[in-house]
């Protein structure tokens, strides 16, 4: 199968695997862009380094878990749905560290009507419901990867949402994301690997005739490079869609940057927790589809309970 590979994929994933093995020669440091924070420091500040870490950016997952009992608020609006669908999705993901390297979340992915685009997807709607679980591996995890955090997470679709949001079936995905820092310094070699498995909803036995029942697995490589509040990354993936009738593949490069807003400029407009704005060009490459490209902004909001339920007493 991977001999199917096209050649600028084999390319970015060789480079991507060379720079592993050269980073074995320099001491791996967390990926994360704060230091943590001992068991014994005061709950508050804990829990503001949990807020403060950087966990993800776009769809690609970062190692970690939040500290224990500690409860993380994330929002991150489906702003790029204005320009291309006739909805936008505000999901939002609740996490809390059930014990130390263990943490549980769960969302909805709420939409809601397109202002500016119109059709039979232009409705109200909670979209998905998401469920899941993570756990930090003891370091070293492996031979190249200091980080590797390992989890479940399952997907059911709420109602009868678009099947640009997910199809009818139920998706269970089993991860894995691992991370080490490369020898030139603020700059993270970082990977995923994930099977998507769909399997039948109860309930829902009737399944729209234009949704393609699929496996997909997916595998990621990439490099962060942050040495502040501003960021650049590089990566490729490579998607296998394991059809009824057929498996095809999929290629994404993507390039981009991002700003961890610094909290004292959220806290002048009186916003709660940590801001981080993402803004990437993509080229993506399906079988039997062709080539397709694109610019993808998102805003992501990471804060705690208790800053969401009372703003004013966390100034």
């Amino acid at each position: 199968m991977f001999s199917r590979l096209p050649s600028l994929s084999r390319v970015c994933l060789c480079t991507c695997a060379a720079a592993a093995v050269s980073s074995l020669a320099s001491a791996s440091e967390d990926v994360n862009t704060t230091n943590a924070v001992s068991d014994q420091a005061p709950l508050v500040d804990r829990m503001r380094n949990d807020v403060l870490r950087m966990s993800e950016f776009f769809d690609t997952l970062l190692p970690g878990t939040i500290k224990h009992n500690n409860i993380v608020v994330d929002i991150a609006p489906k702003f790029s749905d204005v320009r291309s669908q006739e909805y936008v999705r505000y999901p939002l993901n609740v996490s809390y560290g059930i014990r130390e390297n263990w943490e549980i979340y769960g969302g909805l992915s709420p939409y809601s009507p397109n202002p500016i685009n119109s059709g039979r997807d232009h409705r109200w709607g909670l979209g998905e419901i998401m469920l899941g679980a993570r756990h930090n591996l003891p370091p070293p995890s492996c031979l190249i990867f200091k980080r590797v955090t390992v989890g479940l997470q399952v997907t059911a679709p709420l109602g009868k949402p678009p099947v640009t949001i997910i199809d009818h079936y139920t998706h269970i995905r089993p991860f894995v994301a691992a991370a080490r820092e490369l020898p030139w310094g603020h700059a993270n070699l970082y990977t995923d690997l994930d099977y998507d498995r769909a399997v039948r909803t109860p309930g829902k036995d009737r399944v729209p005739p234009d949704v393609v029942h699929r496996h997909v697995m997916d595998m990621t490589v990439g490099v962060l490079y942050k040495p502040n509040e501003f960021g650049e990354f590089v990566e490729c993936a490579v998607h296998f869609l394991f059809e009824d009738r057929a498996t095809r593949m999929a290629e994404d490069y993507r390039i981009g940057g991002l700003w961890d807003v610094p909290v004292k400029r959220t806290k002048a407009f009186h916003l709660p927790g940590k801001w981080q704005i993402e803004l990437a060009y993509r080229v993506s490459h399906e079988d039997t589809v062709g080539y397709s490209q694109g610019l993808s902004a998102r805003v992501r909001v990471r804060t705690t309970l208790k800053e969401v339920l009372s703003p004013s007493k966390t100034k």
